[in-house]
């Protein structure tokens, strides 16, 4: 949810900001009234910055890169908690938050030429000064950690709070072990993220149950914030359009059920890199009300698509695969707690076989009908990949009872994973080809 804390400042995600502060300072709640008023009336609790995190005056307009808000809790260490926050022309818009070391050694880790300066001005400039001006404030600190809290933490009594506190980030560690795919951690059969307002408020308007589940049309939602996160970098205007704080108005490709097409607003997420569903667009008074303009509301917009031009086709030969049959082994043998009862007691190596011979006739079929193999949308990779069923006891005529994840890396296409055939792979492959199971 929205907060202002100024008519020019706005945190993003409030329940972020609760979330991690509490878990940083080791407490239950976070009294987020109290410190928006801390932020709004104490003196130098709002700090404006370069991009080389030198300090700026609030009336220097576009040299202001970011600004740093005063928490108001202060960790053990003395370290004090601010809220980050990006200039997007004169609105400041935000929710990441640190130590000033923990965000300048994020900035420095995007901008490695000037790491040596952005660490002078905030350690040698910055933070003296910044001690000087809060010692001066009626309320100096809204809450100190308690030492003691701070050593339970060390300790290791609460692991997120712990990770959460940890001055350099550290480099994306693998999430699984190295054969599993990432396609895979998608489409796991859990489901523990809470599901979008939004898409619980569309599952039940669509035209056509596009989605078997409202996971599925949860999953694609998501997946239109990562294309599209993309679409706005290399300005595929066709597809959106854009305010001034970089919130997005799209067309889903879904349709309600009067026929309109169903036209969502996107907003940015800093701390994610990405974009993530937030409201249904239903009128031209909407678009208004969001900042978007007159104009805007007359603009055409095209709905999502995930694969370009040079995608679409796939045609590829055995000869076009390499195949590491060792790898192909270990893949089953850690999917196997996923097969179907009847695929799980064969051997390994049988399993490796009738993949072999999978991969052989699908791509025969592929020549002959070019919709055989089946395309999906990677939201973590940003990437397509291709499917191909994988009978292993059924009739070819049957459902098969897994599928091949097919993906082309460097020159040659390589079996990256075999996944169970259920609603979950059903959706994804929906998402790409919403309406053609219809007739």
């Amino acid at each position: 949810m929205e907060y202002r804390i100024t008519p020019t400042v706005i945190i993003d995600e409030k329940e972020e900001i609760e979330s991690r502060i509490a878990r940083m300072m080791n407490i239950e709640t976070v009294d987020f009234d109290s410190m928006s008023q801390f932020i709004r009336d104490e003196k130098s609790t709002i700090f404006y910055f370069d991009e080389k995190l030198g300090s700026r005056r609030p009336d220097d307009g576009k040299k202001i890169k970011y600004i740093w808000l005063d928490s108001g809790y202060r960790l053990a260490n003395k370290d004090t908690l601010f809220i980050a926050m990006i200039n997007y022309d004169g609105i400041y818009k935000g929710h990441y938050i640190g130590t000033a070391k923990y965000l300048a050694r994020q900035v420095a880790s995007k901008n490695f030429s000037l790491s040596k300066i952005i660490y002078g001005n905030i350690n040698e400039r910055f933070l003296p000064k910044y001690e000087q001006k809060a010692a001066k404030r009626n309320t100096v600190f809204l809450k100190e950690q308690d030492p003691q809290t701070a050593d339970r933490l060390i300790n290791g009594d609460n692991t997120n709070a712990r990770n959460d506190l940890k001055l350099l980030p550290q480099k994306n560690e693998s999430l699984h072990r190295i054969n599993t795919d990432d396609f895979e951690l998608e489409c796991k059969d859990t489901y523990k993220r809470e599901i979008y307002s939004v898409t619980k408020e569309i599952y039940d308007q669509l035209l056509l149950p596009n989605l078997r589940t409202i996971e599925g049309l949860d999953r694609y939602l998501k997946d239109i914030g990562s294309i599209m996160n993309r679409y706005v970098k290399e300005q595929r205007q066709e597809y959106y359009v854009i305010n001034k704080i970089k919130s997005i108005i799209i067309n889903t490709g879904l349709m309600d059920n009067f026929g309109n097409d169903i036209l969502l607003l996107y907003k940015y997420i800093i701390a994610h890199n990405n974009y993530r569903p937030y409201s249904v667009i239903r009128s031209k008074k909407d678009f208004l009300t969001e900042n978007f303009t007159k104009e805007d509301c007359s603009r055409e917009i095209k709905p999502v698509q995930f694969m370009a031009d040079g995608e679409r086709g796939f045609s590829p030969l055995m000869n076009d695969f390499d195949i590491d049959y060792n790898t192909l082994t270990h893949i089953i043998e850690e999917n196997k707690a996923r097969f179907p009862e009847n695929v799980y007691n064969m051997p390994s190596n049988n399993i490796a076989s009738k993949i072999k011979d999978a991969l052989k006739r699908g791509l025969k079929m592929q020549q002959r009908d070019g919709s055989y193999a089946k395309p999906i949308y990677s939201g973590k990779r940003d990437s397509i990949s291709w499917l191909i069923p994988l009978h292993i006891n059924s009739e070819l005529s049957d459902e098969p009872e897994l599928v091949l994840v097919l993906r082309k890396t460097g020159e040659f296409y390589e079996i990256k994973t075999a996944l169970p055939y259920d609603d979950i792979i059903k959706d994804k492959i929906t998402s790409l080809s919403l309406y053609n199971r219809f007739w």
